[in-house]
């Protein structure tokens, strides 16, 4: 096999899971004439080749080297032509020990035209082999079902009734959002391999007219379209749970983004708002990175917003929710504020303490907002401060060391 090198922007530091669907065919010779690749297409089952362009990698697929040969003309034009001069200069390549979820994500938002023809895969920037777009989405889908898998037992190994309610409400959820994107997708993939063995037999058999061909085209970018919106909503949706959910199941502390971290806790908690004129504005600081336990952070801001949806406005009814952080002097302000109906101050006085509430008689378990406190001021050695009236809204002040103590860190 002929050694050839990608140059690729940013590099890899995902986990091992794209090698899982690798193809491995060989790396061609440039000088190779096209005629010779389209008997190996024809002959095999090889979806796709890298191609040797003197120092770095190029990509020939079944469907591009099939469609130059199915014009008119086609065999008089390209059959002696070398298959460097028909090969992708610059295909998309993602490196083995990337995950599959960002693989998905990367290639839809760079080409999503990958989804049609595969890519190559690298190991250390060398070739390694070629996969396809309908794998690709099959192991989205997998790693999708593995990661719900995980929360479930997540699940059902939690303590604390509070954060087994709340985990329990963000599976539950997000399972029904990943379901729908994952199920198209899938549909769409299917029907392309479909679509894609059945005009190889008619090429191979010499009934492929243009009208097919072109029907053919047209299916498939209306199918690659649909699986490629879809993969990026379940990879969107897989990135932002995944993490916050075993956040949530552990106490380990480690070093985030925190506007990523919040915005991610937001989107994962859609399935509670999205059917409510509910509006969230987010202004934290994007230069913020703290050290700290982010599974308190996440509960934190989990039961503010289930408290909110519950007591801030009225029964399916909205307003808008804003959480602002800002950084000075090693320490984070972060705020939580609603424009709901506020709070009374006979119950003001009371709202930090267990198993206090006021909506009992709706299931209420009276420990959101004292799991709140007992997290801001023991997991994070921080405070939280309470400001409302009635018909006010409310806000939430909380502050924390931007780098959690030892001592708390150790309890």
């Amino acid at each position: 096999m002929v050694e050839a090198a990608i140059v690729r922007p940013g590099g890899s530091s995902a986990r091992s899971a794209i090698d899982t669907i690798a193809r491995t065919t060989p790396l061609l010779d440039p000088a190779i004439p096209c005629e010779d690749v389209l008997r190996r297409f024809i002959d095999g089952d090889e979806p796709a080749f890298g191609v040797d362009l003197g120092g770095r990698l190029g990509y020939i697929d079944r469907a591009t080297c099939t469609a130059l040969f199915a014009r008119r003309f086609g065999h008089e034009l390209h059959a002696r032509r070398p298959v460097a001069s028909i090969a992708d200069p610059a295909p998309f390549a993602a490196e083995c020990d990337e995950d599959v979820t960002a693989v998905s994500a990367r290639l839809v938002r760079d080409r999503p035209d990958a989804l049609y023809t595969g890519f190559l895969l690298t190991r250390g920037g060398a070739y390694a082999g070629v996969a396809t777009g309908g794998d690709l989405m099959h192991a989205v889908a997998d790693t999708a079902l593995t990661a719900l898998e995980a929360l479930r037992e997540a699940q059902r190994s939690l303590v604390d009734a509070e954060k087994l309610a709340s985990l329990g409400g963000l599976v539950a959820g997000i399972a029904h959002e990943i379901n729908t994107p994952v199920g198209v997708a899938l549909t769409a993939a299917t029907q392309l391999v479909e679509e894609v063995r059945a005009t190889r037999e008619q090429l191979a058999q010499g009934t492929l007219r243009r009208s097919d061909f072109e029907a053919f085209l047209d299916t498939v970018e209306e199918g690659t379209g649909l699986a490629a919106m879809n993969a990026a909503r379940a990879a969107e949706l897989v990135l932002g749970f995944k993490q916050i959910a075993v956040d949530q199941s552990t106490d380990e502390r480690r070093a985030f983004l925190l506007a990523d971290y919040v915005r991610d806790i937001v989107t994962s908690l859609r399935p509670e708002y999205k059917h409510r004129p509910v509006t969230f504005d987010l202004d934290v600081d994007r230069a913020i990175v703290v050290d700290v336990r982010p599974g308190a952070i996440a509960q934190i801001i989990t039961n503010l917003i289930v408290n909110a949806l519950t007591h801030a406005f009225p029964r399916d009814g909205g307003g808008t929710i804003e959480i602002a952080a800002r950084f000075a002097l090693g320490e984070v302000t972060l705020t939580f504020a609603d424009d709901g109906r506020g709070i009374a101050l006979p119950v003001l006085d009371r709202i930090f303490e267990p198993f206090f509430t006021t909506d009992r008689a709706n299931g209420g378990s009276g420990l959101g907002l004292s799991i709140v406190r007992t997290l801001a001021t023991h997991a994070l050695a921080g405070s939280i401060a309470v400001d409302t009236a009635p018909g006010a809204g409310t806000r939430f002040t909380l502050r924390f060391p931007a780098v959690t103590p030892e001592a708390s860190d150790a309890g």
